[in-house]
């Protein structure tokens, strides 16, 4: 979702990335000695516990966005909350320190160091801190659960946890979407040049507007009184001008574009039959054609 200066996604990243480094840099300045040679007095950081973490902490950041979202999109009352950003960086951050946290962990129970531990925050990179051998050492506790079958067992739940998220992360993106759509769809920039002018009808009768998550759509309908014999110059008009203009007022709405939204707009005359259909497509956006 775009804020209108950077996009959330972008928003999130380098907040979770300030706050991973940020931990790691605190845990230097705090600690002198080198991770690889702390003792390990606990299973915190073993391969299970660490595939655990990260599966829990991107739950809880998840599920928590939501929940933030979900209740900043029905307090705001701009199209895109730009206020918003704060918050999401905030979050973002404190998982970032959490994710630090878990792959310190990790890094020291594989008898490595913390820049071993940085590889956690790069994507495929963290995969070595999944599969580098715990180290040696008679501090270490028994492992819980004691057989490998289940700790095996219980990192494939965790993963399966973590893939889940995909899913709902699309689901809860296109709810809010859908949500804050419902709220621009009542305002009247997409529906200030829908009107036609008197010389190609008589005044045009707002008939409401849909909104559908399922189809990705906005229609608005208009009744056009004794407009079937104007069919063509309506046409006409809707070439000529309605469409470019309300084009033009759809794709400034990036909320909407890059959604992938289409916006349509439908002619009836007081009979019924439909007299035009017209189609903005995000495509249409010049944005959306670099």
């Amino acid at each position: 979702m775009n804020t209108g200066q950077i996009s959330s996604e972008a928003v999130q990243w380098i907040a979770l990335v300030t706050g991973f480094l940020m931990f790691l840099v605190a845990d230097l300045r705090r600690n002198r000695v080198p991770l690889a040679s702390e003792p390990v007095t606990t299973n915190q950081g073993s391969i299970m516990m660490y595939i655990v973490w990260q599966a829990v902490i991107a739950i809880a950041l998840s599920v928590v966005l939501a929940v933030y979202l979900g209740i900043l999109f029905r307090l705001s009352e701009e199209p895109v909350p730009l206020a918003g950003t704060g918050g999401l960086a905030l979050l973002s951050g404190l998982a970032g320190i959490a994710f630090g946290c878990a792959a310190k962990l990790r890094a020291r129970d594989a008898g490595q160091g913390r820049g071993v531990a940085l590889l956690g925050i790069i994507p495929l990179a963290n995969l070595v801190l999944m599969v580098l051998p715990p180290k040696k050492t008679p501090e270490r506790p028994p492992y819980r659960p004691e057989a490998r079958p289940a700790r095996i067992l219980i990192g494939l739940a965790a993963i399966a946890g973590f893939a889940a998220l995909w899913p709902f992360n699309a689901l809860v993106s296109d709810y809010l979407v859908a949500a804050r759509l419902q709220t621009i769809a009542g305002r009247s920039a997409f529906t200030e040049h829908a009107y036609p002018p008197a010389d190609v009808s008589e005044p045009a009768q707002a008939n409401g507007f849909g909104v559908s998550r399922d189809e990705k759509g906005i229609q608005y309908r208009f009744i056009l009184p004794g407009a079937q014999a104007d069919a063509d110059k309506l046409k006409d008009w809707i070439v000529d001008t309605m469409l470019p203009e309300t084009q033009e007022a759809v794709c400034r709405q990036t909320l909407v574009t890059e959604a992938g939204w289409t916006i349509s707009y439908e002619y009836r005359g007081e009979d019924g039959n439909l007299i035009a259909n017209v189609f903005v497509l995000p495509g249409d956006c010049p944005e959306q054609k670099q």
